[in-house]
């Protein structure tokens, strides 16, 4: 929570003060799915990405009449240690995995996007 959402808060606190300062500005926030939909066993992680897609929607509304544009990036799993992680507790990785993927068929398991 205090990295996810403080440290989001606190950012877009100090960068709409300049661009109000400017006139003008854009902000970009990096939630995630999980933000979105929710995830098995990951509730606070969850709640955390939650506020930040809120808070970006609720910002874009209050900064609009600024010239202020917000907006949120939700993107899903990728191959990270995190994700790692979350395979290691899992009694069937590769079925897990390939839950994950199942949806983006553009998306390999061995990583990598295919044409």
């Amino acid at each position: 929570m205090n990295t996810n959402v403080k440290g989001s808060y606190f950012i877009c606190k100090y960068a709409v003060q300049q661009f109000r300062a400017q006139g003008r500005g854009n902000i970009v926030n990096v939630s995630s799915d999980a933000g979105l939909q929710g995830n098995k066993e990951l509730s606070l992680y969850c709640a955390s990405k939650g506020a930040i897609t809120i808070m970006s929607k609720a910002l874009a509304i209050d900064l609009a009449p600024h010239n202020i544009r917000v907006n949120c990036v939700c993107p899903g799993d990728l191959l990270t240690p995190m994700l790692d992680a979350d395979l290691q507790r899992e009694s069937d990785p590769a079925a897990y995995l390939q839950g994950l993927t199942e949806p983006y068929p553009m998306w390999s398991v061995d990583g990598g996007i295919t044409a």
